[in-house]
C-alpha cells in the first residue's frame, strides 16, 4: 500500500511471509535503514526513479498468530518482548489491536496519519536542518485473529484465531448441506446489498488505486566472466536464471512475460539507450546486465536497435571473427548480437518476442548458429526451442570459475575467441584443410595463454592490445 502526502511517498512493504514473522528472512528487512551512506542520501537511492518522488519505506507487520497453518514466532511473544525486539532493530512500534472487527479503522487512521507525519519530521530534520542522527523508524503492528470476520466455529471447533481457518474455513460439500447456509449468513455480513445493484453489477464506478508506477530496474554490474577480484560465491550467473520467491526457486524467464524483461548490453551506448528506455518504463521488472570495466564501443547510438548478448561474450564474439576474417577469406559471418533476451522467444509465448519471420531474417532457416551466452547455455535452448533453425548451438558459462584474468574466465567456459573459432570450424566441414590447420593454430593459442597467465598474471599482450579492424574483416 502506499500514500501520497506532500509530495513524499510513503510505502508499507510486509516483510518475508505474509504476516512478516520468518526470522530468518526479516532480519535485512528490519535493517534497511542501516547505511554508510548520508541519512540524506539514503532514501532518494533506495527509492528514487525518474519520473517520481523519492519515498520512504514504513513496515508493516501482520501478527495472526500463523504462517498457514504453522505458528509463528513474533506472534507469540508477549508484547514487552516485541516492544524490546523492534527498537533494539532501530524501530519505533506502533499497534493496532482488537477484537471487534469495527474498532480498528479509527485507530489505524490515527497511527498512520502520526507515523507519516513522524516520517516527514524526520526528512525535514535530514534534508533541512542537517540532521545526521539515525532516527527510529515507525513500524506498524497489526495484532488481529486469524482469518477476521470469518465464522467463529464450524461443526463445534473454533475457526476463527486458529490454524483452522487457513484457505478453507468452511467446506462446502454434499456431506455438509448445513454448511451452505453458513457460508451465505458469513457473505451477507459483508452488506452485499450496498455494494451491488439487482442485476449484481457495482453500484460505484471502480476507480484505480494507484497512479502508473515505474519499473522495478535492477542492474547486475559484478558478474561472472570479471573474476579478477571476486570470486564464485559474489559472481554467481543465477540471478537471472533464478530468482528466490517466497518459498523456492523460479527461473525468471517462466515468470509472466507480460511483466519481465532482460537486457544484456555489450556496450555503454547500448546500455544507455536500453537504460533510459527502462526508466522511462511503468510496470515492469526489468534486469540490465553489464560490467564494471572498460570495454570498446561497438554500436553508434542510432545502431542501438541491433540485439546484442552483453559485454564479454561479445568481445569474444568479434574477436573470434576477425580471427576467422583473417585466415578463412571465403567464410562469410554474420553477427547479431541481442540485447533483449526474451526477444528470442515466440511472440506466441512472450508478446515482445520476435514473430517467426522476424526471427528467421535474423538467423535464418538452416544456417549454422553457434550462440555465445552470458548466463547458462541451456537457457538459451529453453527460449528458441519453438523456432525453425535446429542448428544452433548455445555456448555460455559452464560452471567453471575462479579469481583469475578477464579473458581466462571465458578460456576456462570454452567462451574465448580462440574455442570460438574451433566451434565454427567443427560445424562447417566443408571449410576443408585452411580451416582445420586455424583450429590446430587455436590449440596452440590455448597453451600459450595457460603459460603466460601462469607467468605473469594477466592476459597475452595480443589480447589485451586487441582492436576491431574492418579493413581486414570486412563489412556485412
Amino acid at each position: 500500500m502506499s500514500w501520497l502526502k506532500n509530495s513524499v511517498s510513503v510505502a508499507i512493504p510486509l516483510p518475508g511471509a505474509p504476516e512478516g514473522t520468518r526470522m530468518g528472512r526479516q532480519d535485512p528487512t528490519w535493517t534497511l535503514d542501516k547505511s554508510p551512506l548520508p541519512l540524506t542520501e539514503v532514501k532518494p537511492l533506495a527509492v528514487g526513479h525518474w519520473g517520481t518522488t523519492p519515498g520512504q519505506n514504513f513496515i508493516s507487520v501482520h501478527l495472526n498468530g500463523y504462517n498457514i497453518s504453522n505458528p509463528t514466532v513474533l506472534a507469540r511473544i508477549e508484547p514487552p518482548e516485541v516492544d524490546a525486539l523492534l527498537p533494539g532493530c532501530g524501530n519505533d512500534p506502533r499497534y493496532v489491536e482488537g477484537e471487534d472487527p469495527a474498532a480498528p479503522h479509527q485507530l489505524m487512521a490515527a497511527v498512520l496519519e502520526e507515523a507519516i507525519e513522524d516520517i516527514l519530521s524526520v526528512h525535514s530534520a535530514a534534508r533541512v536542518d542537517g540532521c545526521t542522527r539515525w532516527p527510529r523508524w515507525p513500524v506498524l503492528v497489526l495484532r488481529s485473529p486469524k482469518e477476521w470476520t470469518g465464522p467463529k466455529t464450524v461443526d463445534g471447533l473454533p475457526v476463527e484465531g486458529t490454524f483452522r481457518s487457513h484457505q478453507v474455513p468452511l467446506l462446502v460439500e454434499d456431506a455438509h448441506p448445513e454448511h451452505n447456509e453458513r457460508l451465505e449468513q458469513w457473505l451477507r455480513t459483508y452488506r452485499p446489498e450496498e455494494l451491488f445493484d439487482e442485476c449484481a453489477k457495482l453500484k460505484i464506478r471502480a476507480l484505480p488505486w494507484r497512479q502508473d508506477t515505474s519499473s522495478l530496474d535492477y542492474l547486475l554490474a559484478s558478474h561472472l566472466w570479471r573474476q579478477d577480484h571476486n570470486g564464485f560465491p559474489d559472481q554467481d550467473p543465477c540471478f537471472v536464471d533464478h530468482v528466490d520467491h517466497v518459498d523456492h526457486v523460479d527461473h525468471v524467464v517462466n515468470k509472466k512475460a507480460d511483466i519481465f524483461r532482460i537486457h544484456l548490453s555489450p556496450d555503454t551506448n547500448s546500455l544507455l539507450t536500453v537504460a533510459d528506455h527502462c526508466l522511462r518504463s511503468r510496470h515492469y521488472i526489468a534486469v540490465l546486465v553489464a560490467g564494471e570495466r572498460d570495454m570498446p564501443q561497438w554500436f553508434s547510438m542510432a545502431d542501438v536497435d541491433l540485439p546484442c548478448c552483453c559485454d564479454p561474450p561479445t568481445l569474444e564474439v568479434l574477436a573470434a571473427v576477425s580471427i576467422v576474417g583473417e585466415h578463412v577469406k571465403e567464410l562469410k559471418v554474420r553477427v547479431v548480437n541481442v540485447v533483449d533476451l526474451l526477444k528470442l522467444q515466440s511472440a506466441n509465448e512472450h508478446p515482445p518476442g520476435l514473430s517467426d519471420p522476424d526471427y528467421d531474417t535474423l538467423f535464418s532457416k538452416n544456417k549454422r548458429i553457434v550462440l555465445a551466452f552470458h548466463e547458462y547455455p541451456s537457457l538459451i535452448h529453453r527460449l528458441i526451442h519453438r523456432r525453425s533453425n535446429r542448428n544452433t548451438y548455445a555456448r555460455g558459462y559452464s560452471q567453471v570459475g575462479t579469481i583469475t584474468t578477464a579473458v581466462d574466465m571465458p578460456v576456462r567456459n570454452r567462451l574465448d575467441r580462440f574455442h570460438l573459432v574451433q566451434h565454427l570450424i567443427d560445424r562447417l566441414p566443408q571449410l576443408g584443410a585452411p580451416a582445420e590447420y586455424l583450429k590446430q593454430a587455436m590449440t596452440h593459442k590455448l597453451s600459450e595463454h595457460n603459460l603466460y597467465i601462469n607467468q605473469h598474471s594477466q592476459d597475452l599482450p595480443e589480447i589485451c592490445d586487441w582492436a576491431w579492424n574492418s579493413e581486414v574483416v570486412g563489412h556485412g
